[in-house]
């Protein structure tokens, strides 16, 4: 009776101990679920962030080559026309030193750095080699080419 009763008692704790196990491993699969789902998301803000970086890069490459073609054609050339794109820019290569790698801030200072030669203060002459630099940059694809890395959402589970 005794062994009965032992065995029995055993069962009985065993069986107390299923739900509890059944409870913590949903729980741990519940948990790792959250974790992909947040690593998810926060690939995600992290490339709409990005992208908001990119974008800006391409809108100061555009505006520096209208910009450039308006002087060509003396088709009311301003400076004026540069500078919301320059100070967008200058906003979001402060923002890139944080979302991207040193290759992507390096490569924006030197956009910023070649229109500064594309546009020189005394307006007398433009700098082909940079324009042709920029054209490049734009119409060559190495832009995106620099940022594809960065932007790539691959592994996101669907």
């Amino acid at each position: 009776m005794c062994i009965y009763y032992c065995v029995t008692k055993f069962f009985v704790e065993v069986l107390k101990i299923i739900p509890m196990v059944i409870i913590g491993g949903i729980t741990a699969y519940i948990a790792y679920q959250q974790l992909l789902i947040q690593k998810n998301k926060l690939r995600h803000d992290l490339f709409d962030r990005r992208y908001k970086v990119l974008s800006a890069v391409l809108d100061y490459v555009a505006t520096v080559k209208r910009t450039e073609r308006n002087a060509r054609e003396d088709l009311a050339f301003d400076y004026v026309d540069i500078h919301p794109a320059i100070k967008k820019l200058f906003a979001i290569y402060i923002e890139a030193h944080f979302l991207f790698g040193p290759e992507i801030v390096e490569y924006i200072n030197t956009m910023i750095q070649k229109a500064k030669e594309v546009f020189p203060p005394d307006k007398a002459t433009l700098a082909d080699e940079n324009i042709k630099w920029f054209s490049e940059q734009l119409e060559g694809g190495i832009i995106l080419k620099k940022f594809r890395d960065y932007m790539s959402l691959k592994g996101i589970h669907g």
